[in-house]
């Protein structure tokens, strides 16, 4: 996110989305991103929406990735 500001939660978000080389259910980026900071789900979710809205991550929703 370029101008929006840069959370830790944003940045551990990004870390997963970035280290992971497939497409990852919103579940599985909450699994990641709180084994090393303690995440809430709606927190998680909140950023996977901000990202969609900018335009910097894409969602597959037929169900296969």
């Amino acid at each position: 996110m370029s101008a929006a500001r840069q959370t830790a939660q944003l940045k551990r978000v990004m870390a997963v989305l970035e280290a992971s080389g497939e497409a990852l259910s919103a579940e599985q980026i909450w699994q990641a991103a709180n084994r090393s900071l303690s995440l809430n789900r709606v927190t998680v979710y909140r950023i996977i929406k901000r990202l969609v809205d900018s335009g910097e991550l894409e969602t597959n929703l037929s169900g296969r990735s």
